[in-house]
């Protein structure tokens, strides 16, 4: 009886820090599915802003309209997680470029 005691406390302790790292590396991997969001959305900026400039098409102006927006919707819906994942200095000096 003491030996199956043993062996389940051992088993609790394991699958307590199992989940620990598990929900650890959840949230990485949700920051980096943000940051790869907030990558895309700035870079198909910058993309549409190019052909603006360089062909003065107003369909390029309403796409780089469209993808601001999108980011500042993304900014604002995750500010607090990415206080908590950059830090407060971090996020303001992010949002200040």
């Amino acid at each position: 009886m003491m030996a199956f005691l043993v062996c389940f406390v051992f088993m609790a302790i394991i699958i307590a820090l199992n989940y620990n790292y598990f929900s650890r590396l959840s949230e990485s991997m949700q920051f980096f599915e943000l940051a790869e969001d907030l990558n895309s959305t700035i870079l198909e900026m910058r993309r549409y802003e190019k052909n603006y400039f360089l062909y003065r098409q107003e369909f390029n102006y309403e796409e780089n309209i469209t993808y601001t927006n999108q980011l500042a919707l993304t900014l604002q819906r995750e500010r607090d997680y990415l206080i908590r994942a950059i830090g407060q200095d971090n996020y303001g000096q992010f949002m200040k470029n």
